[in-house]
């Protein structure tokens, strides 16, 4: 016989509410964004498309400056419009300011405190203002709604570029996307990537045309990711197309075999001369030069080694790895003529980050990484699953904790060939993440504020919204939990926790 329901999901509100932080489903209209977050917005999208690097004329006056000086004012004139604890009171924003500090030490202990004290003042400390920027923009879900919004329509805008601007080219014997004004083909990979995700939310939780936009960037990012002809794109595509697999909510396992199945059907169809026989090579890797050559990416990664053994607190300091190799390297330190001296960048994000930043900087790093992943997972599966069906607000934020742990994943697959330690993709899915943090736990304890402790109904949620985890029994309002956002949650975190209290 089935228990009987309690009164405990008795409905009292409508689920879609005209609550101010997005609760209802409908378009983020530009007239609601503030000047201050529609100026981050748009220098995140010239952040990730680069676009102003394709218009020449444009990039002569220097926007991205331009939009970081017009940013900084706008929010000194109206402090209001920002969220300055966002820096302090999440935990990946209190990591990437460690990150900064790791890398001043790194500066005073490394090979050259002039090369990195220039690279600090004209990259890095811009890295990090606009992770701020980023971080702190955010005080509602729909703050986080348009800049998630704003990265797919930069992911279309570089897929227009590349298919009906630039095209592929003969590149050894393959046809696929070489160098272009804003990416390499290997970068084009990193940022695809990291924002498919990104897209297929979109195209579940926006509005109308955000939607629309969703599903154009789901069918336009793996057909750009063959065209770049990268192995490494491909494999951070194939990590992600699993990862959704297992993850994608709501959607059975015929579906999800078969959206990926058309997917790998498309890639098929569209993929340019010689791009299979490419992506052979990664069964082969004897063969490739990467591995057999001295100047391929195992004996690049060996010699980075090798500035890890010899400065592994701090590391050879920020930008001086190409400089280790013309200084403390083995063929750098033979004198021989020419040899040592070419410009090799490490072509590995976390090696990069360990051997100029240390083992310090790497474990801040790796936990940012590793937070983004295990943290949001863990978060998603202590989350009362009828989330997903509460209102708009709550159904993104479940889908959020669904998605960017696959962001995350893409990156990190992806700039294991790559060198981003420097580049802005990691840091605005840092800034996503913090707050990520801080949205969902005011969105508990807006909920919480309805809870009756004794048992009652909690009015922002109908009968039809219970708690399936436990097929049968009544949803109960005081099953709701607040997640402390441990920034170093254990890999057990996977398992499914079901809610037991306060």
């Amino acid at each position: 016989m089935a228990p009987r329901r309690s009164s405990a999901s008795a409905p009292a509100v409508p689920a879609h509410s005209s609550d101010p932080s997005g609760g209802g489903r409908r378009e983020v209209s530009l007239r609601e964004v503030e000047a201050f977050k529609l100026t981050v917005g748009v220098l995140l999208f010239i952040t990730i498309s680069r676009a102003h690097d394709y218009l020449g004329p444009v990039a002569a006056v220097r926007p991205g400056l331009i939009l970081f000086v017009l940013a900084l004012l706008l929010l000194v004139l109206n402090p209001g419009s920002a969220r300055l604890k966002n820096l302090t009171q999440e935990w990946p924003s209190r990591v990437v300011l460690g990150l900064m500090a790791v890398a001043c030490l790194g500066a005073l202990t490394g090979l050259s405190l002039t090369a990195s004290g220039a690279f600090l003042t004209s990259i890095f400390f811009r890295l990090i203002t606009f992770f701020a920027l980023v971080a702190i923009s955010i005080q509602v879900i729909r703050d986080l709604r348009f800049l998630m919004a704003t990265y797919v329509v930069s992911l279309i805008f570089l897929a227009g570029i590349i298919v009906f601007v630039v095209g592929p080219t003969n590149v050894d014997g393959v046809q696929r996307i070489g160098e272009t004004a804003m990416y390499d083909g290997n970068d084009l990979g990193v940022v695809f990537a990291a924002g498919l995700p990104f897209a297929l939310l979109m195209a579940q939780a926006g509005g109308r045309w955000a939607r629309v936009m969703g599903w154009v960037a789901l069918v336009a990012v793996p057909a750009c990711i063959v065209l770049t002809g990268s192995r490494g794109g491909f494999l951070a595509l194939a990590a992600s197309g699993l990862a959704m697999l297992f993850l994608m909510p709501r959607i059975g396992v015929v579906r999800r075999i078969g959206i990926l199945g058309a997917a790998v059907v498309a890639m098929a169809v569209g993929a340019p001369d010689g791009y299979w026989d490419q992506m052979g090579t990664i069964l082969n890797p004897t063969a490739d030069y990467n591995v057999t050559s001295d100047t391929g990416r195992m004996a690049i990664w060996g010699r980075g080694m090798g500035y890890v053994a010899e400065y592994p607190v701090f590391g050879v300091g920020p930008d001086n790895f190409i400089r280790a190799g013309w200084e403390i390297s083995a063929v750098g330190r033979a004198g021989l003529p020419g040899a040592g001296l070419r410009s090799q960048a490490p072509h590995n994000t976390f090696l990069q980050v360990w051997a100029e930043m240390g083992t310090v900087g790497l474990i801040l790093w790796l936990s940012i990484i590793y937070g983004g992943i295990v943290g949001c997972l863990r978060s998603r599966f202590r989350m009362p699953s009828w989330w997903l069906n509460g209102t708009d607000d709550q159904r993104f934020l479940y889908l959020v904790a669904t998605y960017l742990p696959i962001s995350f994943i893409g990156f990190s697959v992806a700039t294991f060939f790559t060198s981003h330690a420097y580049t802005g993709m990691f840091y605005i899915l840092a800034g996503f993440l913090a707050a990520f943090h801080f949205l969902l736990r005011a969105e508990r304890l807006k909920g919480q504020r309805f809870v009756d402790h004794q048992g009652g109904p909690m009015p922002q949620e109908s009968a039809s919204r219970v708690n399936r985890r436990s097929p049968g029994t009544a949803y109960q309002p005081s099953s709701v939990i607040v997640d402390n956002g441990d920034p170093f949650p254990f890999p057990s975190a996977l398992k499914r926790v079901r809610p037991s209290g306060l």
